[in-house]
């Protein structure tokens, strides 16, 4: 597809051999690049900036920390409970998530 508009030219200083009507392009690639980079900052498709991507980093390595000790600490537990001599299924049922639901309209 090629888009075109033909737009009349003043007469007003016009030269000899020089047309009265002037050809601009609608889709040319060159007059729209500004508009798409812009468009691409606000929806965010360049990379983050370099402080942001350093806090994400130490974001991340402390939530590996974090876990990492949350599991040590849970293996403590349960080796602690099954040397007490507590049942597996007892250790298992108190480690299962639960979920409460109250219902108010009856």
């Amino acid at each position: 597809l090629l888009g075109a508009v033909l737009a009349p030219r003043p007469s007003l200083g016009e030269k000899e051999g020089q047309g009265r009507l002037k050809l601009k392009l609608l889709n040319n690639s060159e007059r729209w690049k500004a508009d798409q980079k812009a468009l691409q900052e606000l929806l965010g498709a360049g990379a983050p900036p370099a402080p942001l991507l350093k806090a994400q980093g130490e974001e991340e390595k402390e939530d590996g920390k974090q876990l990492k000790e949350a599991l040590q600490q849970r293996n403590e537990e349960i080796q602690e409970a099954l040397q007490a001599g507590e049942a597996v299924s007892s250790i298992e049922a108190r480690l299962r998530p639960k979920t409460f639901v109250f219902n108010f309209h009856d």
